[in-house]
């Protein structure tokens, strides 16, 4: 099983595999199916595009959708690689 840190290490050497493939430039779509490539290349799971709730003092104000999620084990999520704007509640 892979620690934390490890497996952040891992992801961003991915992403810079792809960067160094693809160049700069394309539609961030393109950059996600290259990534999601490469992580099933090295036999890392991942989950696309995950709602991650955001909590403030015990209280759920909004959530991220998060476009790419690699595990670290079945229960965590590991790291994300970018999140989109998220859904936020008025107060």
């Amino acid at each position: 099983m892979l620690l934390a840190e490890d497996l952040s290490e891992r992801v961003i050497g991915l992403a810079i595999t792809v960067h160094r493939h693809t160049g700069r430039g394309l539609l961030e779509s393109v950059y996600e199916q290259c990534l999601c490539y490469e992580l099933t290349q090295a036999g890392l799971p991942f989950e696309r595009q995950v709602a991650v709730p955001v909590i403030y003092r015990g209280v759920q104000i909004g959530s991220l959708s998060v476009i790419l999620c690699a595990r670290h084990n079945r229960r965590q999520g590991g790291v994300s690689c970018r999140a989109k704007s998220g859904n936020w509640n008025a107060m």
